[in-house]
């Protein structure tokens, strides 16, 4: 009979996550290590390292009381920091729909004063591509109602920063001018900000 598999990481984490919220409690280490090993089916020697990356993810909130460290987690801190990367991507989404408009108006001014080849007509669909995928980001934005949606709007948004870089390295190609200098012409940031949901590793 195989072995049985045991947790991952991220199923630990997300057990000991519940085990937090499931009471309205303070607990030192020691306590966790007792306690929630039993109930979550977590080694105790594993409980500090993985309390602590709660801790760093904004998950569970840890101070210092005389000479010892407290944890807890309530649900509505959970809510409250979705609601802040909620915030975050929408501020997110409007910059990039103001690069996006600026973009493409640029790639086609710059297509208008040449000759319509076959290489500047495609680099105009691409640039119409990426408006329809931000509408389409921005659709889902405007859907979001949990965390999970948020998780979805990431990866949308890491393709359509990929998407303005790409077509920065076509007209790199095309004018000689390199890729720092473009963004700086455009006032593009020289690299996207990284974001990640609050629940999302």
């Amino acid at each position: 009979m195989p072995p049985k598999k045991g947790l991952t990481q991220e199923e630990k984490l997300s057990a000991l996550l519940n085990w937090f919220q499931s009471d309205h409690m303070f607990y030192t280490l020691k306590e966790i290590e007792s306690k929630a090993s039993k109930q979550c089916k977590i080694p105790p020697m594993q409980m500090k390292e993985l309390v602590l990356a709660l801790v760093e993810e904004g998950l569970v909130e840890q101070d210092r009381c005389g000479t010892t460290n407290l944890y807890w987690s309530f649900p509505y801190l959970q809510h409250k920091k979705q609601q802040e990367t909620h915030d975050r991507l929408n501020r997110t989404i409007a910059n990039l729909e103001t690069e996006r408009d600026s973009l493409i108006c640029r790639c086609k001014d710059e297509t208008g004063v040449r000759n319509q080849t076959h290489e500047r007509a495609s680099k105009i669909r691409f640039c119409d591509q990426s408006s329809e995928r931000i509408d389409s980001i921005q659709s889902q934005l405007q859907s979001l109602k949990d965390s999970e949606s948020v998780e979805n709007l990431v990866t949308s948004l890491a393709f359509f920063s990929d998407s303005i870089d790409d077509i920065i390295c076509y007209l790199s190609r095309q004018t000689g001018l390199t890729m720092t200098t473009l963004k700086t012409e455009f006032e593009l940031p020289l690299e996207f900000e990284e974001i990640r949901p609050g629940t999302t590793k």
